[in-house]
Order: C-alpha cells, then sequence, then structure tokens
C-alpha cells in the first residue's frame, strides 16, 4: 500500500451484478472455475477460497479481456501518508 496502486480499467455496468448473479445460482466452485479460465495465473496465486478477490478478477477481465498480470503495469500512483 505504502508504494501506490496500478490504475485499473473502469469495469463495464452491470458486471459485477452479471458475476455476482452467477456465483449466487452456480456458487464458489463456478467462480473459481471461471477465474481459472481466464486468468490461471493469477488462479494460482490467489487465495481461491475469496470470492470477492474471484469477482474481481472476472470483472477486470470483462473490462479488458486481460488477465491480471497484464494489467499490473507496475507504474504506482504516489500516495503520500502523513504520520
Amino acid at each position: 500500500m505504502l508504494e501506490g496502486f496500478d490504475e485499473m480499467p473502469e469495469i463495464p455496468v452491470g458486471t459485477r451484478e452479471k458475476i455476482m448473479n452467477e456465483y449466487e445460482s452456480k456458487g464458489l466452485t463456478w467462480l473459481q472455475e471461471k477465474v481459472r479460465e481466464v486468468d490461471p495465473d493469477y488462479f494460482s496465486e490467489v487465495d481461491i477460497k475469496n470470492p470477492h478477490r474471484l469477482v474481481r478478477a472476472l470483472e477486470l477481465h470483462a473490462a479488458k479481456g486481460k488477465p491480471l498480470k497484464e494489467l499490473r503495469t507496475k507504474e504506482k500512483l504516489i500516495v503520500h501518508l502523513r504520520l
């Protein structure tokens, strides 16, 4: 967090709702399989029991059609903290 955050694309309207509806009707296994299908590298490193992270990966894939690894540009936004 001290190094900043990658800029991520905006998620198309309705994308989260669509993914969440599928997740609610088909369960965690469906979510895991979808992430494994569209982004196997991220799937191998993410906590696959955390639906929030899996949904986010699918949202980003829907927005850009790319795996998360390609969206991580290493160009960080500067975040200044004052203590």
